[in-house]
């Protein structure tokens, strides 16, 4: 509960209450572009509907001071939780195995390293809103009884309608679904609905006016899949590996033994943004993972309805690797660093916890010590990671207010460090917001400026 607990609290204070990043480009469009246009249309290869509707809300009634996005996106994080640890406290596992799975879930969450959607408003609404359409449409689509099969199917396509309205990664659930359906052998009709269903809202996704995606897209590298899905343990040992960050500890002695080990680990390998090797091989025994446990799961027609859920999270991260590796291959060509972007661990992430969970639910009483013993020394690993990650996501509110101030002020210089704030959408962003009074021109202190 300990990482849940932090996890909210990263949300509530460590978000920024000002535009950062995205956001900028967003209130532009939200108020040059009539309605229902502003929330319908594609941006950067992702129609995102339903956050849309939160965000305009914001900026209409609440001058966009992020709160309406932050509060939303921390409700439906832990919606996802409480899914999830439902689901587990159904299972029929032993209690221990019971309270390792849950930590897993939880740490696939709300461990700090997913603070780029935990701790930036904008982006937690679509990122949570997806987990929660996914836990959601794999437990439906997990139930194998004959009673109200077909309003299951009908759920369960509107799930993955929901999640792909809302983000790109969304239309991964389809393919979730699909194999919780294979695992549980339901019949080629309920699976070719579901194909249809996804094969449609793919389509949409297509249609002229989503941008962002063709200039990009190219042909996928196996090796970006590979270091795309090792991101979370990269964040993790974060200090270990990167002489930058481990230069930053504040205790001398701590430092010293970091920058030693990070400067090895870059001698060896190359610096670790772009390192191949040993990311692949973490990556590799994660995929081999993953087909051992779906075939076990398969073979076993008694496998609980956790289990396959836990599979179907796991399958769908590797999916959403997969389509980001297609529709960014141009783009990590030109920034290979991009492909473990911290915008990108809130999925990897689910990988390895989807995995965590079907695996020790499926241990049994004999393995029970053992995986209690396994989540307790992971809980103990994550911890320094809670540190770092705290203080990125800290330094990164400071820099979105610090910006938003100048950008109020007018005083934005071009040496200025931005982050990921681009400056041509903030001066495009700027007469817009102060025309309408909204974000930073809603402050007391900015409605003075002039007089």
């Amino acid at each position: 509960m300990g990482y849940l607990v932090v996890g909210l609290a990263a949300m509530l204070l460590l978000s920024p209450r000002v535009l950062y990043a995205d956001p900028w480009r967003f209130a532009s469009r939200f108020l040059t572009t009539p309605w229902p246009w502003n929330v319908l249309a594609a941006d950067n290869g992702h129609r995102e509907l339903f956050p849309n509707l939160v965000r305009v809300l914001e900026l209409q009634w609440l001058q966009g001071n992020q709160w309406l996005q932050i509060l939303v996106g921390a409700s439906l994080a832990c919606a996802t939780g409480v899914a999830l640890a439902r689901g587990i406290r159904r299972d029929p596992a032993p209690a221990g195995a019971r309270a390792a799975a849950l930590f897993f879930a939880l740490a696939g969450i709300f461990w700090l390293g997913n603070e780029r959607s935990l701790a930036h408003g904008n982006e937690s609404v679509h990122a949570y809103l997806v987990t929660l359409c996914l836990v959601g449409g794999c437990w439906w689509a997990a139930d194998g009884s004959s009673q109200g099969a077909t309003r299951r199917l009908g759920g369960v396509l509107l799930l993955g309608a929901m999640a792909a309205l809302s983000f790109g990664s969304g239309i991964a659930c389809f393919a979730a679904f699909l194999l919780v359906m294979w695992l549980r052998r339901a019949s080629w009709r309920e699976m070719s609905v579901l194909v249809a269903g996804g094969i449609a809202m793919s389509v949409l996704h297509l249609l002229p006016g989503d941008g962002g995606v063709g200039a990009a897209a190219g042909v996928p590298s196996g090796q970006h899949l590979l270091r795309w899905l090792s991101a979370p343990f990269l964040y993790a040992a974060w200090p270990l590996l990167d002489p930058d960050v481990a230069a930053q500890i504040p205790l001398a002695p701590v430092r010293q033994a970091c920058e030693w080990l990070a400067r090895a680990f870059q001698d060896l390998f190359g610096p670790v943004a772009t390192a191949l090797w040993p990311n692949a091989l973490v990556a590799l025994a994660g995929i081999a993972w993953l087909l051992r446990s779906t075939w076990l799961v398969r073979q076993d027609r008694e496998a609980s309805r956790m289990t396959r859920v836990a599979l179907g999270v796991a399958w769908f991260a590797w999916v959403v690797g997969v389509l980001v590796c297609v529709s960014r291959a141009n783009y990590f060509i030109e920034y290979p660093g991009q492909v473990v972007a911290l915008r990108y661990v809130p999925w990897s992430s689910l990988f390895w916890s989807g995995l965590a969970i079907a695996t020790v639910l499926r241990a049994g009483k004999r393995h029970e010590p053992r995986t209690i013993a396994c989540a307790l020394v992971l809980a103990a690993a994550l911890l320094p990671s809670q540190g770092w990650m705290a203080l990125l996501a800290y330094r990164t509110q400071a820099l979105a207010e610090s910006n938003a101030t100048a950008a109020a002020v007018g005083v934005l210089g071009e040496d200025e460090a931005l982050g990921e704030n681009v400056a041509h959408e903030i001066a495009t962003a700027r007469p817009l917001l102060r025309e309408s009074g909204t974000a930073m021109f809603a402050w007391p202190e900015a409605r003075l400026l002039g007089q």
